[in-house]
């Protein structure tokens, strides 16, 4: 009897030591479950990252372009057709009253910066920023452009006819298309002002605002502390002082939240320094007008002129004069187009944002799976 209870005693601490394994494989671990919710925690944190910041960059990014390379565009035609209308309705005025409107008409120049407005005007249509109200406005322009011009051509038929004063009244009105309160150049003016409305919008745009910034930033910061904590996790329980995945993981990070903050901040500036320069070419366009001086064929006719030229408001003068000369205005728009192009610059870091979040997802899967398998016990 004793040896089979010796065998039997034997048996059973063998089956309840199975037992205690079988029981033990089953059971999950407690620092498994912490490395499971972790990762899950980070993959989620750096989906999140990846949505928003690429959403807020991209939006900042368009926002930034528009500005700069379509509504400043879009106010620098503007000011150049009024700069020319100003100057071609000078020159129909002059043309008359030196008495050659009989023989050329209003001149080449009165035609050359008539084409110069209208190529200007169609710039500003394409790039319109102002939406339905930019769009009736620049209508009405169009319209009020197209009877001066009637107008001006009707005024010199008359006058090569010899109805020379009617000629003169007709160019008179004319002028008064021009610079009447509720005229052309009033309409460019309002077109100039909903535009440049529409560039302080851009301007202070909610993508471009610290609330935009916080939107991916606080999951960031969530990410990094995961990041930071389940290092510090994996070095307690595993005594490895660094987790070389997760470290990559951590400094691509900041590598990609520095990156997103300097680009949208150089495109800020740049956009800054394009209206500066903006602001520099409307004012080299600003045209002061004149008498005519020197006289002319008709010294009753340019006194006339003159006296409506002194009465301000309402008629045009028979000179101009910008306040830049052509080099200069020139100049000064190319460095105006060479910095707004700058501002649109985002070295292409809408692809780079997705393209880093892949690989930190990937890199805080591997640093938290090798230590998972370093575990005794196999997930449950």
């Amino acid at each position: 009897m004793t040896a089979p209870a010796g065998a039997a005693s034997r048996l059973g601490r063998v089956v309840r030591a199975d037992l205690r394994r079988l029981t033990l494989v089953d059971r999950p671990s407690t620092t498994r479950i912490v490395l499971r919710r972790l990762r899950m925690a980070m993959l989620v944190a750096i989906m999140t990252v990846l949505a928003t910041a690429y959403t807020v960059f991209t939006h900042a990014q368009d926002t930034i372009v528009v500005a700069s390379q379509r509504t400043t565009q879009a106010i620098m035609d503007v000011s150049s057709a009024e700069q020319a209308l100003r100057e071609a309705d000078s020159a129909a005025v002059h043309a008359f009253a030196a008495g050659v409107a009989g023989l050329a008409g209003p001149g080449n120049e009165y035609q050359n910066h008539i084409a110069l407005a209208q190529l200007s005007l169609q710039r500003v249509a394409e790039v319109n920023q102002a939406g339905v109200l930019g769009e009736l406005t620049l209508s009405q322009v169009d319209g009020q452009l197209t009877a001066y011009i009637a107008q001006v051509e009707q005024a010199h038929a008359d006058y090569a006819s010899g109805a020379t004063q009617l000629g003169l009244a007709e160019t008179l009105y004319a002028s008064a298309l021009m610079h009447a309160q509720d005229g052309i150049l009033a309409g460019l003016s309002s077109l100039e002002g909903t535009q440049r409305r529409a560039l302080a919008d851009q301007a202070a745009s909610w993508w471009l605002g610290p609330r935009a910034v916080l939107l991916w930033g606080v999951p960031a910061a969530v990410l990094f502390v995961l990041l930071l904590s389940t290092q510090r996790c994996l070095a307690r329980r595993f005594r490895r002082l660094i987790n070389w995945w997760l470290a990559a993981a951590t400094a691509l990070l900041v590598v990609l939240c520095v990156s997103i903050v300097m680009v949208v901040r150089q495109a800020e500036d740049r956009l800054t320094v394009a209206r500066t320069n903006l602001e520099q070419v409307v004012a080299d366009q600003h045209v002061s007008l004149g008498p005519i001086s020197g006289g002319g064929a008709d010294p009753a006719a340019v006194g006339l002129l003159n006296d409506r030229c002194a009465q301000g408001a309402g008629f045009g003068c028979g000179s101009s004069q910008p306040a830049a000369p052509d080099a200069v205005q020139a100049q000064d728009a190319a460095a105006a187009t060479a910095a707004a192009g700058a501002a649109g610059a985002d070295y292409g870091l809408r692809y780079v944002i997705p393209g880093l979040g892949v690989v930190i997802a990937v890199l805080i899967v591997l640093g938290v799976e090798v230590r998972v398998r370093e575990y005794r016990y196999e997930v449950s």
